[in-house]
């Protein structure tokens, strides 16, 4: 079993310089050993809609020097570029280390598997191949490819090869 690091250990002390922000006696000067997770999908905003306070929270958070970070169940997309999304949409600069997607775990996965062929699945053979290699992985091979090595395990027509996979050619058997 491979253990994942926690990505909330990173941010545990991203807002403890006082240079940083500037300082009062009324400021909250400790660095925290807590921070917030909010779920992007129906706490920050339903559909296209930005829930109200949302960003004036996350605005709140970063005075304090509280630390959080942003999970969305979206992928498609490597952090950089999603982070720019929800920034756009809340009016809120993000990091891109302060949103967590559903397939950044793979970012330490890959720390152990990189080198071994994996399954890799996603929305189309073109963006999990680009994910895929973003994270690290040498050895892949995709849904699409597998299924066209082995029509025997579906009970439909095999599709055609997406010729995205990882590592040395397609051939995997």
């Amino acid at each position: 079993m491979v253990k994942i690091e926690s990505p909330l250990k990173y941010y545990s002390g991203m807002y403890s310089s006082d240079e940083d922000y500037g300082s009062s006696d009324d400021d909250y000067h400790s660095p925290t050993n807590y921070g917030f997770v909010f779920d992007y999908d129906g706490v920050l905003a339903r559909g296209s809609k930005v829930i109200q306070g949302a960003a004036a929270a996350m605005k709140r958070l970063e005075v304090l020097r509280i630390p959080f970070m942003i999970v969305t169940n979206g992928g498609g997309k490597d952090e950089a570029s999603k982070s720019k999304d929800i920034s756009s949409r809340l009016g809120y600069k993000l990091d891109e280390d302060q949103v967590q997607l559903s397939h950044t775990p793979l970012r330490y996965v890959a720390r152990h598997y990189h080198d071994q062929l994996v399954l890799a699945l996603g929305p189309s053979s073109e963006v999990t191949a680009k994910l895929m290699r973003s994270y690290g992985f040498h050895k892949f091979i995709l849904a699409d490819d597998f299924h066209a090595q082995y029509p025997e395990l579906w009970p439909d027509e095999a599709p055609k090869r997406s010729g995205a996979c990882g590592g040395e050619g397609n051939s995997y058997k």
